[in-house]
């Protein structure tokens, strides 16, 4: 079906929600009880919704703007098209001026009740006032124009008629010349084209202007008779050039120019859009502007904004709701909660894991604290010790007495002690007469002494030896360490050294020599060694005092308990204690009961309830016992084994403790202990703002790395974080869909991107949210790169789109002017054929508003789509294709379906009417 311009115009009028699109194709046949029920339904449903208009109306004054711009849009039939554009004529364009004026108290009213001019002063507030007031009434006469084109054109044609035959009618019969009737004339075009010329004018300056140029115009057509010929001419050629805005391809053409002379650089343009980029955003497409950052470009689609800002606004949400659809397609399923559930799970294996080697470690530290044995008490230790040295000693005793026997078998041997009496002579000689008198046995032993010959039995010697030492241990065991005990001591060294001298076959102190022979002197010898050897190994300083007590039946002096801590200590004559130990009961007998004995030390020192050896406590014990350490070796190994599995199993524990309170302390602690969505998205999202955040992200990604649901979680909390930090609460148009910030998403996505990679962003993602903040900066153009700086930025300082084409095809003044010529024609019947001519030049000035009207919609089409504006460029090239042609023809030719498409429900084409 074939598409008029002028259908293809209404279409995209329709589009702004300011013309009735075309009644839709039929509908499928429905039964009359469902139709009815339908219209039943639609009417409560329209019902509901006006009352509750009007509620919200009434109970906010500022909704009667939305009133008065529904009353001025609302189409009221032909007749009050007719009406309103005869008004219009009859004021020769000034109805709206007027009806400015005459409601602007009115306005002041309503703007000082709704608050809407509460910081204006009075003069702002009446040009304010006044300018509503007019551009409600224009807003009105537009709708008329749009909706009944033909009732308003005849309106404004009949007022304009009647205006200009009565202006002539009422000058002409007052001038009886000749020159007066030109003048008359000359005057009245002039007055008329003035008039006219202003009511046509956008602001002061711009109406001031028209009304000059259509006064000077009528007042030429009017006085110039001489110049009808080359006027008429003129005339004629304005004409066809104001035919043009009738034709498709004169609106084609018009807009093209519009387009190419706008342009700051045309051939970069047509460069630019000859081979377009791809949508960086799938679904936003960008204006011409946006696409080739042309400045002039940019000009004209601020300007067809400020004419038309639906269409523009309507793209700023189409893009705006692309970028949101894709920024949360990235991820689409997953739950922030399953982030933490993960992140809980985390925490639960660390502590399994960490139990398990703990409880290894321990396990081989209990081994090594077993392998060093269970230990011997004290008194247990003591016992054993004392009653292995008190056998080991008789043992040794005995053996010592057998020798002492085989010295003198037969009982000849005889022995002078001359050592031994001079040492009980020299005692008595210098005891002091102050002194306690000697007595019992010691004065006893030495008058004994005293009264020996030169020569004395073996036997008897051997007696009075053992008289001596036993006179000396009693008296210690009795009174102790007294003089007594000392002299007894004396007496008994003298006696063996006289033994000694016997035994090597030596002179006596006095000379006197040996009788034994060399047979005795050895058995002498041996018997006497065995004696000293004994004293050495069993009664010395270290050994004698754990034996000792006052008689063989009676308690020993030092308790069992005490025993083993006279040999093992924390002092470095340990070492040597421990020797002499073993020397007298035997290296394995010593090992066995002081081993016993330093275990058992050893873990009441350091065993711990867990039954393994404290560390530091073993490590303690081992350096104080150091030197007695030394004396077993293998035992000293056992406890440095110990140590390194006890130590081993401390390290284990206190990485453990060490890495359950970091995993706590963390943002995985903090996340296992939330359960609510929206705190896992803001805990996640607060990731951002740290100077660590890829590192904490990091762990946050291993933590639910082998869980596709935690995965997904976790994306999926960092784009709902990025919809609530980045999205605003401004409305994009009327989509209900809210604007991203542009600068905050720009400034996101720039400094997060390794952290979002470690969120699990691919790079292909990465990339989607870099092409959404590339295309948010390339849509900023339309809002930032045509501002004039310094100034408002509004209608005024871009101007009006259609102006100058209007000035260039002639104004309403310079129409009427033509009564001047008609009178000059013919008198006062050509004056009334002028003003007729007047009233056809304000019909031919109404109908190329119209045709230019639709040129502005083919031009807002370009600046809207890039493809549709390298299509129209083509107008501007003689040497264009066949077949382009038939593209700019074919897609105006399919605008015209659009509106019956949307009727019907079909999916209307997303780039018509330029397609390729």
């Amino acid at each position: 079906m074939q598409i008029t311009a002028e259908q293809a115009a209404a279409e995209l009028a329709r589009r702004r929600g300011t013309v009735q699109a075309p009644a839709p194709v039929a509908a499928p046949a429905i039964t009359a009880e469902a139709a009815a029920a339908e219209l039943a339904r639609r009417k409560e449903a329209a019902a509901a919704a006006q009352a509750e208009i009007e509620k919200r109306r009434i109970a906010d004054p500022r909704s009667f703007r939305d009133f008065q711009l529904r009353a001025a849009t609302e189409d009221r039939g032909g007749m009050d098209a007719f009406q309103q554009g005869a008004a219009q004529g009859m004021s020769l364009g000034l109805m709206d001026e007027l009806t400015g004026a005459l409601l602007t108290p009115v306005e002041l009213g309503i703007g000082a009740f709704s608050g809407e001019d509460e910081d204006k002063g009075i003069l702002d507030r009446i040009a304010d006032s006044y300018g509503r007031a007019r551009d409600l009434s224009r807003r009105s006469m537009d709708t008329a124009r749009e909706n009944h084109g033909g009732a308003a054109l005849a309106g404004e044609l009949s007022g304009g008629l009647m205006t200009g035959a009565a202006s002539v009618a009422t000058a002409l019969p007052a001038a009886t010349t000749r020159l007066a009737k030109v003048g008359v004339a000359a005057a009245d075009g002039a007055l008329q084209g003035g008039i006219a010329g202003f009511g046509s004018g956008e602001g002061l300056g711009d109406s001031v202007e028209r009304a000059g140029t259509g006064a000077v115009l009528g007042l030429g057509l009017g006085a110039g008779v001489s110049a009808a010929a080359p006027v008429i001419g003129k005339t004629v050629s304005a004409g066809r050039t104001a035919i043009v805005p009738f034709t498709k391809s004169g609106q084609e053409r018009l807009a093209a120019e519009k387009l190419g002379s706008g342009a700051s650089d045309l051939v970069g343009l047509r460069a630019a859009l000859a081979s377009p980029t791809p949508d960086l955003v799938p679904g936003s497409a960008p204006t011409t502007f946006q696409l080739t950052g042309d400045m002039g470009v940019g000009g004209l689609e601020r300007a067809a904004a400020t004419r038309a800002p639906a269409p523009f606004q309507d793209r700023r949400a189409a893009q705006n709701s692309a970028r949101l659809g894709t920024m949360g397609g990235v991820e689409t399923g997953g739950a922030a909660e399953s982030v933490a559930a993960a992140a809980r799970l985390g925490f639960d294996d660390l502590d399994r894991s960490t139990q398990s080697l703990l409880d290894d470690a321990t396990n081989t530290a209990r081994r090594a604290t077993d392998a060093v044995g269970p230990g011997m008490t004290p008194d247990v230790a003591g016992d054993t010790m004392r009653l292995g040295l008190e056998a080991d000693r008789r043992v040794v005793k005995d053996a010592e007495r057998g020798l002492w026997d085989s010295v003198d078998p037969d009982g000849t041997l005889t022995l002078g002690l001359p050592g031994l009496r001079s040492r009980a002579n020299d005692l008595v000689a210098t005891h002091s007469k102050f002194a306690k008198p000697m007595e019992g046995d010691e004065a006893d032993i030495i008058g004994s002494i005293k009264g020996i010959g030169d020569q004395m039995p073996f036997s008897d010697v051997q007696a009075l030896k053992s008289r001596i030492y036993n006179a000396g241990k009693k008296e210690r065991i009795d009174n102790g360490e007294t003089p007594a005990h000392r002299r007894l001591g004396l007496l008994g060294s003298s006696l063996v050294d006289d033994l000694d001298n016997a035994a090597s076959g030596a002179p006596f102190a006095d000379g006197s020599l040996p009788t034994f022979d060399q047979a005795a002197r050895d058995r002498l010898s041996a018997a006497n060694k065995a004696t000293k050897d004994r004293f050495e190994t069993f009664d010395n300083p270290t050994l004698g005092p754990i034996r000792a007590r006052p008689m063989d039946s009676s308690p020993y002096d030092m308790p069992a308990s005490a025993v083993p801590g006279r040999i093992f200590y924390g002092e470095p004559r340990s070492f040597d204690a421990v020797n002499t130990f073993r020397k007298a009961v035997g290296d394995q007998a010593a090992r066995d009961a002081l081993q016993g004995y330093v275990v058992d030390r050893l873990r009441k020192t350091a065993l711990s309830a867990d039954g393994t050896l404290d560390a530091a406590r073993l490590a303690s014990f081992r350096q104080q016992h150091a030197d007695a350490l030394r004396a077993f070796p293998d035992l000293d190994r056992k406890f440095a084994d110990a140590g390194t599995a006890s130590t081993a199993m401390a390290e284990v524990a206190a990485s453990r403790t060490k890495s359950l309170a970091d995993y706590e302390k963390g943002v995985l602690g903090s996340l296992m202990k939330l359960d609510d969505p929206a705190d896992v998205t803001k805990t996640i999202g607060g990731i951002f703002n740290s100077r660590d955040g890829v590192s904490r992200m990091t762990k946050i990604a291993g933590a639910v790395a082998g869980d596709p649901d935690a995965q997904q979680g976790l994306r999926r909390a960092v784009v709902d974080h990025m919809k609530g930090k980045l999205v605003s609460n401004t409305e994009a148009a009327t989509s209900g869909e809210a604007l991203l910030k542009s600068d905050a998403f720009q400034t996101f996505v720039g400094g997060n991107r390794a952290t979002l990679k470690a969120a699990g962003f691919t790079d292909a993602e990465l990339d989607t949210f870099g092409a959404i903040a590339a295309d948010i900066q390339r849509s900023n153009r339309s809002l930032t790169a045509v501002k004039i700086p310094g100034q408002s930025n509004t209608a005024q300082d871009v101007g009006s789109v259609l102006s100058r084409v209007l000035q260039a095809s002639g104004s309403k003044g310079g129409g009427l002017g033509l009564g001047g010529v008609g009178f000059l024609a013919g008198g006062l019947p050509g004056a009334v054929a002028g003003g007729l001519t007047a009233g056809a030049a304000k019909m031919l000035s109404i109908m190329k508003q119209n045709g230019l009207s639709r040129v502005e919609d083919i031009l807002e089409d370009a600046l809207l789509n890039p493809d549709r504006a390298r299509i129209l460029l083509q107008r501007l090239d003689p040497n264009a294709s066949p077949v382009e042609w038939e593209k700019i023809a074919n897609a105006f030719a399919r605008a015209g379906t659009t509106a019956t498409n949307i009727e019907s429900g079909a999916e209307p084409r997303s780039r018509a009417p330029f397609q390729n």
